[in-house]
């Protein structure tokens, strides 16, 4: 029993961070969950008009054919909600929530993250456009942005949970 002990307190889970993470991940499950629960149609109208316009500004003829839907270069591209980064957004809402720094804080963090979000994943959008215009195939040129642009989020929220937890201040 000593041993166990031993091991779990040499555990990742037993640090700071392990125990930050374990009682949010479920909440991060929840949140993902309910982000799949509405259409989000503004925000993959927007994203889509981005890539529309991106498209034609490098000069393919692009048009849109639904609301969340264009075509260019001889392929249809939907969008859905995963090429918004609204489930990106909801996932990582508890994991930055800070609990003692009250709720104008929280809400303060969460709306400029979403629109850092929202601007770095136009990025990654057009990016991934730009290498498929180049000549690289759609699913390796989205799945090889996409992959980098989560661990990238991935690694700053990470570091958000590792930085102290400061006091409320009032």
């Amino acid at each position: 029993m000593a041993l166990l002990a031993a091991a779990l307190a040499r555990s990742p889970v037993a640090s700071p961070l392990g125990v930050r993470l374990a009682w949010r991940l479920p909440l991060v499950a929840l949140a993902v969950g309910l982000c799949y629960c509405f259409s989000w149609e503004s925000l993959r109208l927007f994203t889509s008009e981005v890539a529309l316009q991106f498209a034609r500004g490098r000069g393919f003829e692009a048009h849109r054919l639904a609301p969340d839907t264009i075509a260019w270069s001889g392929e249809t591209f939907n969008f859905g909600i995963s090429c918004t980064f609204a489930d990106v957004f909801c996932g990582a809402v508890p994991l930055l929530w800070r609990r003692p720094r009250g709720l104008r804080w929280n809400l303060a963090l969460v709306a400029s993250f979403g629109v850092v979000l929202t601007l770095f994943n136009l990025v990654r959008r057009c990016l991934t456009d730009s290498l498929f215009s180049a000549g690289i195939p759609w699913s390796l040129a989205d799945e090889a942005i996409a992959g980098v642009a989560y661990l990238l989020v991935w690694i700053w929220v990470v570091r958000q949970l590792e930085a102290p937890i400061p006091h409320a201040t009032v």
